[in-house]
C-alpha cells in the first residue's frame, strides 16, 4: 500500500524576513486546535537560549535542541529528529524545525520520512549562505520536495551614514566581521555573538539588497565568460 505524505512547509529567505515568527505562527496555530507540536533547533545555536526558538519580531516557544552532526562544520544531527520521536515513543501532529539550514545533508531524507509517516512538517531557515549560495545541498532538496514554501524577502538595512537606511527589498544576507564584509574563505557557519566591542572578532549578520551586499574575497569559478 502506498504511503500518504502530510504536508512539508517552508519558510525561508535572508536575514529579518519574519521567517521564526511565521514558523512560530504556524505552530501556536496547530496548539490552539490541540495539535501535538514538538519544535527542533540546533544545539550550538545559543543566541536565545538552547532550548528556546525566538523571533527577532517576538514570540517564542520551547525547543529540543539537537546535537551536533558526525559530518561536521556544526551542522545539527538530522536523525536525531527520528530517533527522539522513535525512542520515546513520541507522536506528534506537527514537526517544526527552526534554523533549518544548520542541519545536515539528511534533513530532507528525514523530513519525508517524517512526512510519509503521517506527521507534518514545518521549518525555517536562511535559502542562501553569507556568500550568496545556495546554504547546503540539504536546503536545496527540502525546499523542492516542500508542498508549500514561502520565499520572503527583507528590507535593506545598509546605512552610508549610520543613521538612514536603504529600506530597498532585501533578498541576500551579509556577514560582517568586525564591521566589514566577511571573507568569502570564512567557514560556513558562524554564530552570531551579542558582544561587547572588547570580544573581537566580531560577527553580525544583516538583510541587504543586492546593490549593497558584498563580500571579500573570491568565488572559486568553475567557468568564466569570455
Amino acid at each position: 500500500m502506498s504511503k500518504q505524505r502530510q504536508p512539508i512547509v517552508g519558510f525561508v529567505g535572508p536575514m529579518n524576513a519574519r521567517k521564526t515568527l511565521l514558523l512560530l505562527d504556524h505552530i501556536f496555530a496547530a496548539e490552539a486546535v490541540g495539535e501535538t507540536v514538538l519544535v527542533y533547533k540546533p544545539q550550538v545555536d545559543d543566541r536565545f537560549g538552547v532550548g528556546i526558538v525566538r523571533s527577532r519580531c517576538g514570540g517564542t516557544h520551547e525547543a529540543i535542541p539537537v546535537p551536533e552532526s558526525p559530518q561536521g562544520e556544526l551542522k545539527a544531527q538530522s536523525s536525531f529528529i527520528l530517533d527522539d520521536i522513535l525512542k520515546n515513543n513520541k507522536k506528534p501532529t506537527l514537526v517544526a524545525i527552526d534554523e533549518v539550514m544548520m542541519f545536515d545533508d539528511d534533513i530532507a531524507e528525514v523530513v519525508v520520512s517524517l512526512s510519509e509517516a503521517g506527521i507534518q512538517v514545518a521549518y525555517a531557515g536562511l535559502n542562501m549562505n553569507y556568500r550568496g549560495e545556495p546554504f547546503s545541498s540539504g536546503i536545496k532538496e527540502l525546499m523542492s520536495i516542500s508542498t508549500r514554501l514561502e520565499v520572503l524577502s527583507a528590507r535593506c538595512t545598509y546605512s552610508h551614514d549610520g543613521i538612514h537606511k536603504c529600506g530597498a527589498p532585501a533578498t541576500m544576507t551579509q556577514r560582517l566581521k568586525n564591521g566589514e564584509p566577511d571573507s568569502y574563505d570564512s567557514p560556513l557557519i558562524v554564530i552570531e555573538k551579542f558582544a561587547t566591542e572588547d570580544q573581537k572578532p566580531v560577527f553580525t549578520y544583516e538583510a541587504r539588497c543586492l546593490t549593497h551586499w558584498s563580500i571579500s574575497g573570491t568565488r572559486p569559478q568553475k567557468t568564466t565568460l569570455p
